[in-house]
């Protein structure tokens, strides 16, 4: 089928064909829509494909294009900066791979619309690829084509992303002698004779870098005839670059290995500091930097070692020569222009911003007894287990003790109902029992025939117990028969958290940090949902979004529980959620190390950090009281108002 009419094609009768991205040695690439998932996301559907002119041997295109699924599935959901592996047929005709679509723009685009970086966004790039190199590195894989087109700003984060593993290798491994990896101009002459190895990676990272900092194609650079490097400070249009950015590129383009840094976190060690110099430059303020000034003190340099320490030592700590001025017209205007921007910022910086909410200690209680574990119920009641068995159910608006009793055995874990009208406990003998709250009443018992038990969950009915073991097993039982109904066998988890979302839906954790959603007592998998690429370690349902919430130790992810699709994901700073709660048009987060967090739902924006709190707190599921244990002994309970 030819290029023009492959446009509006329903390819493997599921991805409609949008538009073509690229053509390269042996493969197309297009945009499409993936007609089977909901909301019908954006994918790139990569398909074998060799011209009639084509030196390439058929086996040998086809040798390559499996090696890259292959290193796709490698890499595949554990950096959210590389593109997801969604699917690979190798007995298709012609063979093909699916993957995530990156949205943004790639930065050969940028060049060829003359938008070159500046020092702050070089370094920015620069952070990112560097630690994308040393994750894809650590997991033995040379990309062994960095270029600017392989290299996309993400629109949703203005993180870079990079893509295209087409020719990438695992080290030791030789090319094909039918074949020339890589780009002119940014090879490394150690690939150009076959004998790729990481820090040709970082050679190609440095002539894109320069590229984007001169405009200068690297075919074009010379090498230099005394030292027979590089020669690209000839190019630099800027007024100021600093020394160590100057520096860090040199080393990255030494035409030797040996020269040439050798891992990714060399590179980094190195940046960290302009990275911390750069990282305030947010600004729409044009950058002032007093370049003709120094030269007259210094000589005409091609660079100005490190500008912005300059200027502060000239704007702050030392009086303005009046003749050094006068050998530099205009910098006088420039500067009493600058000032005056520059506090204004500084200024509205510091400036405190009005809270959103407000935690305030409205009862100190003392308790007899450590407690082991708290969990709070809907209707403002708090239950506590002590090391001494007593279980002690609590009003937490007026700090009263309502009712207290003993269970039979120290226990290990406390859970409740979605209602509230149920409390789990799990004893050391592995006991489950079920009662009644508020009367403290036992309803029922299970025992669990697992050596050890990970999590319970119960059912928005109060009909079924499901509890998971460390023998990747989630038991179902009946609790008003107490009898085993069936056993569900999972995958391999890093968490063993669970949850009933809607219609009894029993949700967990699965491998590759996948969730999936049961039909328990049917003992029927209904749909695997990804998104997460690390531990999942809370979830929350939102009943009236009919939405769930997943926590990870990455981030949280927000699902539709209608359409089964991803509804949002939350920045890094909603990772290592361990427990949640919504109130009105809010999320609010209780993180591992005790951090309180707010969020606008609709958005996913972090609006403030609410306060640092103890690591033994909870959550009240309306969101309004905080409670947490301190080692003297006493309950702490604050009220939470959001305005």
């Amino acid at each position: 089928m030819s290029r023009i009419t492959m446009i509006g094609e329903l390819l493997i009768g599921r991805y409609l064909v949008l538009k073509q991205l690229g053509v390269g040695g042996f493969s197309e690439t297009y945009l499409v829509r993936d007609k089977y998932l909901p909301n019908h996301p954006l994918c790139v559907v990569k398909f074998l494909s060799l011209n009639a002119g084509n030196s390439i041997p058929v086996d040998s295109a086809r040798q390559l294009f499996q090696r890259e699924a292959q290193i796709l599935q490698e890499l595949s959901r554990k950096h959210d900066c590389l593109p997801w592996l969604l699917a690979y047929s190798g007995d298709a005709d012609p063979p093909c791979l699916v993957e995530e679509y990156i949205d943004g723009e790639n930065l050969q685009t940028s060049i060829e619309r003359s938008q070159l970086l500046d020092q702050a966004k070089l370094v920015r790039l620069l952070q990112d690829m560097l630690q994308l190199l040393d994750f894809i590195h650590k997991r033995n894989v040379i990309h062994h084509d960095i270029k600017p087109s392989n290299i996309i700003l993400r629109r949703q984060d203005q993180r870079y992303a990079l893509i295209d593993f087409g020719a990438a290798i695992h080290p030791g491994e030789t090319a094909l002698p039918e074949m020339t990896f890589g780009t002119a101009g940014y090879v490394a002459i150690e690939q150009e004779q076959g004998q790729a190895c990481f820090s040709s990676d970082l050679y190609s990272l440095g002539v894109t870098a320069i590229q984007l900092l001169t405009g200068i194609h690297p075919e074009t650079l010379k090498k230099s005839q005394i030292s027979g490097e590089l020669d690209w400070h000839s190019y630099l249009d800027q007024e100021s670059i600093d020394a160590q950015l100057v520096a860090i590129l040199n080393k990255l383009v030494r035409v030797k290995v040996v020269d040439r840094y050798a891992r990714a976190t060399d590179a980094l060690s190195d940046l960290a500091p302009l990275i911390e110099l750069f990282s305030i430059e947010e600004s729409p303020i044009a950058r002032f930097v007093p370049t003709q000034l120094l030269r007259q003190m210094k000589g005409r340099s091609r660079w100005v070692v490190g500008a912005t320490t300059a200027i502060s030592l000239l704007l702050v700590v030392t009086p303005i020569d009046e003749k050094l001025m006068q050998a530099a017209p205009g910098l006088t205007a420039q500067i009493q222009r600058t000032i005056p921007r520059i506090t204004e910022i500084v200024a509205r910086r510091s400036m405190p911003q009005p809270s959103r909410s407000s935690l305030n200690l409205i009862h100190t209680v003392a308790i007899q007894g450590n407690v082991q574990h708290m969990v709070m119920l809907p209707g403002k009641l708090l239950v506590t287990a002590q090391d001494d068995q007593q279980i002690q159910l609590w009003q937490v608006e007026q700090g009263k003790l309502l009712k207290s009793w003993s269970g039979s055995q120290p226990l290990t874990q406390l859970a409740t109902s979605p209602d509230g009208k149920r409390l789990i406990t799990v004893g050391r003998d592995r006991q489950v029992q079920v009662w009644e709250i508020p009367s403290g009443k036992l309803l029922s018992t299970v025992a669990a025939n697992s050596k050890s038990i990970e999590s319970v969950a119960v059912s928005a009915d109060n009909r079924t117990l499901a509890v998971r073991g460390k023998d990747q097993t989630i038991q179902i039982w009946d609790l008003q028969t107490q009898r085993l109904v069936t056993s569900l066998t999972t995958e391999p988890a890093d968490s063993d958290q669970m949850i009933y979302a809607p219609s009894n839906l029993l949700v967990h954790e699965a491998g590759d940090h996948k969730l999936q959603f049961w039909r328990a007592r049917q003992g029927e998998l209904q749909h695997t949902l990804a998104g997460h690429t690390d531990a999942v370690l809370h979830f929350q349902v939102d009943p009236k979004r009919k939405s769930l919430y997943s926590f990870g130790k990455d981030r949280a992810i927000e699902w539709d529980l209608t359409t089964r699709g991803l509804m949002r994901s939350f920045p890094r700073d909603s990772a290592r959620t361990v427990s949640a709660r919504i109130k009105d048009n809010y999320l609010i987060t209780l993180h591992q190390q005790g951090t309180l967090r707010l969020w606008e739902r609709t958005t996913g924006k972090l609006i403030e950090s609410i306060a640092q709190t103890s690591k033994n707190t909870v959550l009240c599921p309306e969101g309004r009281y905080v409670v947490s244990y301190t080692p003297d002994k006493h309950l702490k309970i604050w009220q939470l108002q959001i305005s």
